[in-house]
């Protein structure tokens, strides 16, 4: 459970960067091309935080899907 939290807690400081309060939780919980449609918050309890913070990235360097 602890890996867990550190993983949303770096997420969030990332995503936080890139967008506001409100956009970043829509964000998480919203269909995100850079992640094959499926919803970030889905993809970090499933697969753990690497994928979402490539799509992060990828936000961030203005890559579309």
């Amino acid at each position: 459970m602890g890996r867990r939290i550190v993983d949303l807690h770096d997420i969030l400081t990332r995503i936080l960067r890139v967008y506001n309060r409100e956009s970043a939780a829509m964000w998480l919980v919203g269909s995100e091309p850079l992640l094959g449609g499926a919803r970030p918050i889905d993809v970090l309890a499933l697969e753990g935080a690497s994928a979402v913070i490539r799509a992060i990235d990828g936000i961030t360097q203005g890559a579309h899907a």
